[in-house]
């Protein structure tokens, strides 16, 4: 699993706060003031974000320190650099000296912009994305058909799942009995909050955890397995043609669901990604999580 080390100039006190938020974001990280930083730490990460503030309008020297001195053992890694910087200054032109020294090792250089009594927060939050989808392409992919049959198998053997939904500040979560068919979610629903942040908002995130079919029920941790799920969902009029083919599909009495004394809701969810973490794919030689795209 790639693992991320971040090594920066904090002796401004902007930097940290940007670092100290910017952690959580990239997965299995940490986070080390220069002063702090040891020798060993170049075998244990495979990705390395390094960085500080802009003082007079060039890179913290320290960092450029940092950098020179070690540049035999980073340009064999993966290296993020950033600046942070009041807006007004460029601070892109000021890892142009890193980049020079690490050459094609690195594949990110950007800057956050602000100081201690601003911070762009949704800024920050989507530089930090786009940093963990880099480390995240240091996993050795699994072949996407192959992917495709372990995650439909997995998918094939659960009833259950929970479907989160969400519409501004109103988030819900909800355990449905599912169908999964052709990269289709299919569930039949009772009516609840779920339907009001549909309404507004289609895009849902479904999750499933247990163990793999054939892992072991009771064996070790490694044979759990977590997927997620992302989509969109349409409502179904239990009155419908396609309301009656979901029934088809779960294996339902349309005729004594229609009886009922409520309504019945469907859901047909059409799948566009899905990511599988499970330690048995490292077994296989894969990186532990994988992405299949529908």
């Amino acid at each position: 699993m790639p693992r991320a080390c971040i090594i920066y100039e904090g002796k401004h006190g902007f930097t940290e706060t940007v670092i100290k938020k910017m952690a959580p974001i990239l997965g299995p990280a940490r986070y080390f003031p220069l002063a702090e930083y040891k020798n060993e730490l170049r075998d244990k990460y495979d990705f390395f974000v390094i960085g500080g503030p802009v003082d007079n309008e060039k890179i913290d020297q320290s960092i450029l320190d940092f950098v020179s001195a070690n540049a035999s053992w980073l340009s064999g890694k993966r290296v993020a650099l950033f600046a942070t910087c009041p807006s007004e200054v460029n601070g892109r032109e000021q890892l142009e000296p890193l980049m020079k020294i690490l050459g094609n090792s690195v594949v990110s250089a950007e800057v956050v912009h602000g100081d201690a009594d601003h911070l762009d927060l949704p800024e920050l939050v989507e530089y930090a994305l786009r940093v963990k989808a880099l480390i995240d392409k240091g996993y050795v992919p699994m072949p996407a058909e192959q992917l495709k049959t372990y995650i439909e198998g997995f998918l094939k053997s659960y009833r259950y799942c929970t479907l989160c939904t969400g519409s501004g500040t109103r988030v819900r979560g909800t355990t449905i009995n599912y169908t999964y068919r052709d990269g289709y979610i299919y569930a039949g629903c009772e009516g609840s909050e779920k339907f009001a942040n549909l309404l507004l908002n289609n895009n849902v995130c479904i999750s499933v955890f247990g163990p793999y079919p054939g892992y072991g029920r009771e064996g070790p941790a490694e044979n759990q397995v977590g997927l997620q799920l992302f989509g969109t969902a349409t409502i179904l009029d239990p009155a419908s043609d396609e309301f009656k083919k979901m029934m088809e599909a779960q294996g339902g009495d349309y005729n004594m669901i229609a009886s009922l004394p409520f309504l019945l809701h469907g859901l047909s969810i059409k799948l566009d990604k899905a990511v599988i973490f499970w330690a048995q794919l490292a077994k296989m030689g894969y990186g532990n999580k994988q992405t299949y795209i529908f």
